[in-house]
């Protein structure tokens, strides 16, 4: 079983509690489990894409940078306000056929939305987009107020799939597919991405999972939505991490059950420590995989 502190960078061993911990692999979950839904999924999951998108820009489209609006959204689940940063790619129009991805992409603990700003994702999204190199996209960076506390306790989870991604997919003319979703995060926003991933598997087809350990209980949910989903819908998943990150050893033996299980999934281990540093040097891989095999026919 993984330390109750994967998590939570910040905080020592001895000042951390166990979150939520979730049955052991084969064991059903509880009803009173607030992290999971028991009723089968309704929703038919799309398949996966497997070619390389051949990407042209929009015709007559002179932009080289897309736009950044600070937003909030209302949420009962949070009980407040929830902002987030929602960025749209140069010329995105609603007049055209194509409909857009979206990549939900979560912070760090102790950080706030703007995190993925100031590491320069929406400034490389620009660049490989308006060269042709990436497709078109929409990225949203919500804010999790509660960072620090237990991520079961708060909505955040809700808030996210009940009422964020709806109302993006309302306002914004986005491909709701699960081949046209990405969600990933850095640090605690990886622990999050990992579990909404799998968790609601039927609404993201890929994963990036950042310098991240998995939540406490790990070992119940993987099991658990690997029964729901067959592993032939097992998002693709992105894993990275610095040789020197403290938190590599809970993805270590995280790893073990992803082998056991005979899943597929990217592992790339690179110099350097859990540090903004590293995520920095790494965007525009992180972005250039989320779209690879994603097909402007989805």
């Amino acid at each position: 079983m993984l330390g109750v502190c994967a998590s939570f960078l910040l905080l020592s061993a001895a000042a951390c509690k166990p979150w939520v911990a979730l049955p052991a692999a084969g064991e059903s979950l509880p009803q009173s489990s607030p992290t999971v839904t028991l009723a089968p999924p309704t929703v038919t999951p799309s398949p996966l894409p497997t070619s390389t998108p051949t990407v042209t820009p929009e015709p007559g489209c002179t932009e080289t940078a897309g736009t950044l609006q600070e937003l909030t959204i209302d949420s009962k689940f949070v009980g407040k306000s929830v902002p987030f940063i929602l960025y749209t790619p140069p010329c995105y129009t609603s007049e055209n056929d194509f409909r857009y991805p979206v990549l939900y992409i979560l912070h760090g603990q102790s950080y706030t939305q703007d995190q993925w700003v100031r590491l320069g994702m929406p400034a490389t999204a620009d660049v490989l987009i308006s060269a042709g190199e990436l497709p078109p996209f929409l990225i949203v960076m919500p804010y999790e107020e509660y960072n620090l506390a237990n991520p079961f306790e708060k909505g955040f989870e809700k808030a996210l799939v009940e009422e964020l991604i709806p109302w993006v997919d309302a306002n914004y003319f986005t491909c709701t597919q699960r081949a046209c979703r990405t969600i990933a995060g850095l640090s605690r926003g990886g622990s999050w991405a990992l579990y909404l991933g799998v968790a609601h598997w039927e609404l993201f087809g890929s994963i990036g999972a950042h310098s991240t350990a998995p939540f406490f209980g790990m070992d119940g949910w993987l099991s658990y939505y690997l029964g729901q989903m067959g592993k032939e819908n097992f998002p693709r998943l992105f894993v990275d991490f610095g040789e020197s990150d403290p938190l590599l050893a809970y993805m270590t033996e995280f790893q073990k059950k992803l082998d056991g299980y005979k899943l597929n999934y990217d592992f790339h281990l690179y110099p350097g420590n859990h540090t903004e540093e590293y995520w920095s040097a790494h965007v525009e891989e992180y972005l250039r995989w989320y779209w690879t095999s994603w097909s402007p026919a989805d």
